[in-house]
């Protein structure tokens, strides 16, 4: 059993909305081309809202894990799943951000 937050489908929300274009994003752009605009875009986000964004980030490396844990991948997201999972192992205990 997952020992994270359970995460419900709210495909009229707009983060899901937001997970949906970056998912577009990512098929229709080079890998390259969006890792850097992306990137650069959060680097230039305000310090407080980064420390947002990195949770947002680490909430998914959680969800991943589980569904590493839990046998909800295949091998096209085995190694994503996978190295969620070693690292939510490896930093357990620093996954907490404050916010500032």
């Amino acid at each position: 059993m997952p020992n994270h937050k359970s995460y419900d489908l709210a495909p009229n929300h707009k983060s899901y909305d937001l997970a949906l274009e970056l998912e577009r994003q990512v098929n229709s752009t080079s890998l390259a081309e969006v890792s850097k605009n992306f990137c650069e875009g959060l680097n230039h986000s305000h310090r407080t809202l980064q420390q947002k964004q990195m949770g947002v980030f680490i909430e998914a490396m959680k969800m991943w894990a589980d569904n590493y844990n839990n046998g909800l991948y295949d091998l096209r997201n085995e190694a994503t799943c996978r190295l969620c999972e070693a690292i939510v192992n490896q930093f357990e205990d620093a996954m907490h951000l404050p916010f500032i």
